[in-house]
């Protein structure tokens, strides 16, 4: 007998942070986690999660925007900025997704490299620092179909993926078959719109409204470093971009302060807390720790994610 499978919802998942802290890293692991197909052992529901890279949205190399450097007054292109992204078509690529439930057929060939924080295996971690074994990643499996595709009963009241009240196995006795949860993650620099931010904010809220659930890692100036500079390069639309001497110091991170200060306390990006509006006004889940190992962060997205899969 085949079991019909009705799409309930397509989840938007943004996962934000600065350069090099870790996100298509987690996003990866994540979507090894959240790949499960329809069986008896999950009643005949499924989950898929893909990735959408914010990266993929640059503008041609030429319409990168100039910036005069403040410490050595060099001019260089800023990569860092949302100046830089295509953002018309980053918002109507996400709003294909949350229609059809699947990237949009316009082309968004991926530049990120797999083998920067591929998922799976020894070494996994990649940037994120630390790796993930395949028993992490099954074990995390396994707590999906425990506790995603095989909950029990929700209340009414309950916020939940599928609809309020109703638990995968509830949604299916409805709709005659299981049920099938499509996740799209979001992985970008920046995502989030400064709700106190005078005039225009740098990302458009048409964009941070499109998110479902709003993750955010976090990883210090040093770390932020290291991890950058350790990169060979980038490939473009049109070529490839190295990062000069002190581009870091010069561009992405006074660029990452200024479009993330608000969510610190202090505007302290490196040492200050999270401050409490953030997650309760805007609905950012910042990750605990600096990013040093990629099996916290998962384990984390895995928590968040459980309780919007509706467990």
């Amino acid at each position: 007998m085949t079991t019909h499978q009705c799409i309930t919802k397509t989840l938007i998942v943004g996962l934000s942070g600065p350069s090099s802290s870790g996100k298509t890293t987690v996003a990866r692991l994540l979507r090894s986690i959240f790949n499960i197909p329809a069986s008896a052992e999950t009643n005949h529901h499924s989950v898929t999660l893909f990735i959408l890279h914010q990266d993929d949205f640059y503008k041609t190399d030429a319409e990168i925007p100039i910036v005069t450097t403040p410490l050595t007054q060099r001019q260089l292109q800023d990569w860092d900025s949302a100046a830089a992204l295509d953002l018309g078509l980053l918002e109507r690529s996400l709003r294909f997704v949350a229609t059809h439930g699947q990237l949009p057929p316009w082309g968004l060939a991926s530049k990120e490299p797999e083998e920067d924080g591929n998922a799976g295996g020894a070494g996994g971690a990649g940037g994120a620092s630390g790796s993930v074994s395949d028993a992490d990643i099954e074990r995390y499996r396994r707590q999906v179909v425990a506790t995603v595709l095989n909950p029990t009963p929700l209340p009414a009241s309950s916020s939940s993926f599928p609809p309020a009240g109703k638990s995968p196995r509830q949604a299916a006795a409805l709709g005659g078959g299981g049920v099938e949860m499509r996740i799209c993650v979001l992985d970008g620099f920046l995502l989030y719109a400064d709700p106190g931010a005078q005039n225009n904010p740098s990302i458009p809220a048409s964009i941070t409204e499109l998110l479902d659930l709003k993750l955010f890692l976090r990883s210090t100036e040093a770390r932020t470093r290291a991890r950058r500079e350790a990169r060979s390069g980038y490939v473009t639309l049109e070529g490839f971009w190295r990062d000069p001497d002190g581009y870091v110091d010069e561009v992405v991170w006074p660029n990452y302060v200024r479009e993330h200060a608000w969510i610190f306390e202090g505007g302290d990006v490196d040492q200050g807390a999270v401050r409490a509006e953030v997650r309760e006004r805007c609905g950012i889940e910042v990750a605990p720790g600096m990013g040093e190992r990629a099996v916290r962060v998962v384990g984390y997205g895995w928590a968040v994610g459980r309780r919007v899969a509706g467990a």
